[in-house]
């Protein structure tokens, strides 16, 4: 009876050989050979996370797709500049308005200067010689609406001008107080003429 090495023979579950020459014994890996995928327990990757308590404050996240809103300093600033636009605006409207009426009350002012004085040549000269004013009776027709009238004061500040057809016109709004201190609402209207303006009636 020839010697048998128990390493050669086939290998059966259970037999006392134990397994093939070079395979690991079951549940006992050997040195170099991987424990077979499957079994036992896998440890994680990157190790147990601790719980995250109830009351623990959410860390928020970056938004970064949100659109930011603008900032209030840049709204303020535009907002700021249409006012001051508006402003600019109102202020060259006044300017003009205020440039286009005092013409006529300087006129209307010189002129009740002139009467006050008993100078009616000199009123006579600021108004207008065209027949639908005064033609050329203005200095009579003003001395004799003044007869035996005394003027202490007058009061020119308002005025109204108006264009049409190319032709421009005025009436001045005042008060004038006569001796003995009556006092009277007179408008005075002007008509402009080669670009001054000159006086055409009383009412």
């Amino acid at each position: 009876m020839s010697d048998i090495d128990p390493s050669d023979m086939p290998y059966r579950a259970g037999s006392p050989a134990g397994p093939p020459r070079g395979y690991p014994s079951q549940g006992y890996p050997s040195q170099g050979y991987p424990p077979p995928p499957g079994h036992g327990l896998q440890p994680p990757a990157h190790g147990l996370q601790p719980p995250i308590p109830a009351n623990a404050p959410q860390t928020p996240y970056p938004n970064y797709g949100a659109s930011q809103p603008p900032k209030k300093r840049r709204v303020w600033r535009w907002v700021g500049g249409v006012i001051l636009v508006c402003l600019l605006g109102i202020g060259g409207c006044a300017y003009a308005v205020v440039q286009a009426v005092k013409p006529t009350i300087d006129t209307t002012n010189e002129l009740m200067a002139a009467v006050a004085e008993g100078d009616f040549t000199r009123a006579a000269a600021l108004s207008s010689n065209d027949p639908d004013c005064f033609g050329d009776v203005a200095e009579q027709e003003l001395s004799a609406s003044f007869e035996g009238l005394t003027v202490e004061s007058y009061n020119f500040a308002s005025s109204s001008v108006t264009s049409q057809d190319g032709d421009s016109a005025a009436v001045v709004t005042g008060t004038v107080t006569f001796g003995g201190g009556t006092e009277q609402a007179v408008d005075v209207v002007l008509v402009k003429e080669a670009g001054e303006w000159k006086v055409c009636g009383l009412r």
